[in-house]
């Protein structure tokens, strides 16, 4: 479930982040340890435009995993405010951690998630946030479904369609957004990243966390057999809420 933030206070994130690529884990190390040496570490840093899609960057085709970092100044807020990171969308597998403290997961490409991070702020100085981003290539496999006769295209770029999918961009995201779309040849490229905007929302500490109003008009049923049904002059409302308290 996805909070409502529209209209509370807000900081963008946006901006230049540092991004490096992950080093390849050595055999014996924990993966918590290799994590902490991979947010620790202070060669392989550049410079990145966040929101971005890496594949639109000196990044390109690239499957694998890199991590974001960026820090921020704590937002003023009261005692009776909670302050959230939402990010809009990271591609594909974010592990997301604030001033070394683990907030945790959020697998997909093309939907928000948020973390309460009130109790993890720093009074002074600023706030490190760090962010894993992995996305490895798809294990789809693709069945032939012919060649398009009206196209000049070779044999090799014969259309065809998924048989499964292993991640949900799988199929979606390179039947529409990839180079060479709806070819045999558009799982040979990936784009992934900080694609949307990462913010701070901060909400009172009880708030209305999702809200769906249902309407509908009472009709009588045409029991007369005239072809119409009869308005009762009354109508159905249902709420559907979620109080955060």
């Amino acid at each position: 479930m996805i909070m409502i933030h529209e209209g509370r206070k807000a900081i963008d994130l946006s901006g230049t982040w540092k991004y490096r690529y992950e080093t390849e884990k050595t055999d014996g190390i924990s993966t918590e340890d290799f994590y902490a040496g991979e947010r620790n570490a202070e060669d392989g840093w550049k410079e990145i435009t966040v929101p971005n899609n890496w594949y639109l960057t000196e990044i390109g085709d690239y499957f694998g995993t890199i991590w974001f970092q960026c820090e921020f100044e704590t937002p003023e807020f009261t005692k009776e405010e909670h302050v959230w990171l939402r990010f809009g969308a990271v591609d594909y597998t974010a592990d997301v951690w604030l001033n070394d403290i683990y907030l945790g997961c959020h697998e997909g490409i093309f939907n928000p998630f948020e973390f309460d991070i009130t109790n993890f702020l720093k009074k002074e100085g600023s706030n490190r946030l760090f962010v894993r981003d992995s996305a490895p290539r798809d294990e789809t496999e693709y069945i032939n479904s012919g060649l398009d006769k009206n196209t000049p295209l070779s044999e090799p770029y014969q259309r065809h369609q998924a048989k499964a999918i292993t991640q949900v961009k799988g199929h979606m995201i390179d039947a529409m957004h990839r180079p060479g779309a709806m070819t045999s040849f558009r799982q040979d490229g990936n784009s992934a990243g900080i694609w949307d905007k990462a913010e701070l929302i901060i909400r009172p500490e009880k708030f209305i966390e999702y809200c769906k109003i249902s309407t509908r008009l009472v009709q009588k049923k045409d029991w007369l057999g005239d072809g119409q049904d009869k308005d009762t002059g009354s109508a159905m409302v249902s709420l559907d809420i979620t109080l955060n308290n």
